[in-house]
Formats: C-alpha cells, structure tokens, sequence
C-alpha cells in the first residue's frame, strides 16, 4: 500500500509513502535480502494522490521498484554512492510512466541488507 502526506511548508511538493519492500537479491553466491521503506517526493499533492488513489498506477510504481531491486547484488547497494545510484534508477523508470515525470526525489527510510 501507499499513502500521501503534505510536503514541506512553503513547497508544493507531496510525499508518496510506500509500505516496505522485502526482495530477494540477485547474489549468486548466498541467499540474500533486502529490506527498505521507500518514500517519493512527487511534483504536489495531486499527482501523489493519483500515485495512491490509482489501483493500476500504485501497482505499476511499487512493479516496477520490486523489479529494480531484484536485479541487484548486495555489493552494489551497500556503498553510498551505490545506494544513490539506486534512487536515480528507481526515479527514471517511474518517471518512465507517472504522469508528468513527476518524480523528483527518492528517499530510503530504512535500509537493510542481510549479509
């Protein structure tokens, strides 16, 4: 599920909550998950809305996320730079597809990799 909350005072962006994700990742060397909470900054609180309120679209969003997550090795998302890395791909394929390329920021709330 999703949810939808105001943005920041004085910004007309809106936050797009997403309950956790738990994937399996693509090591091949052992079993390994992760586990994230992701949160969408969206243009304003109308396209978040749509993002929550749309059976079809909230489905695609959090689709699509499951899929970028499974395609990564534990070693890849461990690091900084390998975690923005990761937000800039989760942005561009929404992007992709919700109305307006209205994605602007990806935010990981929690993050956990079992190694």
């Amino acid at each position: 599920g999703a949810n939808a909350a105001d943005g920041l005072a004085g910004n007309s962006s809106a936050i797009v909550n997403f309950e956790p994700f738990l994937v399996n990742l693509a090591d091949r060397d052992a079993f390994r998950y992760l586990r994230v909470t992701i949160r969408l900054e969206v243009l304003n609180k109308s396209t978040a809305d749509k993002i929550v309120t749309a059976e079809v679209l909230s489905s695609q969003v959090r689709d699509t996320i499951l899929g970028i997550l499974a395609t990564k090795v534990s070693d890849e998302i461990i690091t900084p730079e390998g975690k923005e890395m990761l937000k800039m791909e989760i942005a561009e394929k929404l992007n992709a597809f919700v109305p307006d390329k209205a994605v602007k920021a990806v935010f990981f709330t929690d993050f956990v990799v079992q190694l």
